[in-house]
């Protein structure tokens, strides 16, 4: 994988991850706000009204997890913007910026201070280093950074595909993880530990 930024804390519940693409904003844009494109890079199965107001819903399309994540498109400003607030509080935002070759995205990933996450057995708790009152689950964490190097693939035109994306959640949930995965799970397990302290990790138990 290279070198990686892992992103920053904004405040105890926001956190931003910055990454350059060789894309104008665009070429981008259909990527983040059209559900067939997010189906292949995001999550593998979503509905979006990409409009201002539209309702949106992102789900791993796994019979044994039946969790969404439901809400409106609460800022939608082509090809710079589109913030999507969850319904249970929080927001996923999207800001793009040219710059020469390319463009400069921001994701930006808040939630409300009362916000609890949920494990893949849809149990509260489980592996959050900065804290039971905090929603940063580094595996979740580590599988968007993920996602956002496949972006760059995927708008380049050679991958990943629905398929794959599928695939790749059905290995997730079977508790088979890449070793990228791995890796990036454990920085992000540090950064939050260091960032936010007085958490306790499972690794720790």
């Amino acid at each position: 994988m290279g070198t990686l930024r892992l992103g920053t804390f904004i405040d105890r519940y926001t956190f931003r991850y910055e990454r350059e693409y060789p894309h104008p904003p665009e070429r981008l844009w259909e990527a983040l706000t059209d559900a067939k494109h997010m189906d292949a890079w995001l999550m593998p199965k979503n509905r979006i009204e990409a409009r201002l107001g539209g309702r949106f819903h992102f789900t791993f399309g796994q019979e044994d997890d039946p969790r969404e994540w439901s809400g409106t498109v609460a800022e939608f400003t082509p090809p710079e913007v589109v913030d999507f607030a969850y319904d249970n509080g929080g927001h996923m935002r999207f800001e793009l910026h040219p710059i020469e070759g390319g463009t400069r995205l921001y994701f930006i990933q808040s939630f409300s201070p009362d916000f609890r996450q949920d494990d893949m057995s849809h149990k509260a708790g489980g592996d959050l280093p900065g804290g039971p009152d905090t929603p940063w689950r580094p595996g979740f964490m580590a599988g968007f950074l993920i996602g956002l190097i496949d972006l760059d693939a995927y708008v380049a035109g050679h991958g990943p595909t629905v398929k794959d994306q599928e695939e790749m959640v059905k290995r997730t949930h079977a508790g088979v993880h890449g070793s990228d995965w791995v890796t990036l799970t454990e920085a992000y397990r540090k950064l939050v530990r260091k960032t936010i302290p007085g958490g306790v990790s499972k690794a720790d138990q």
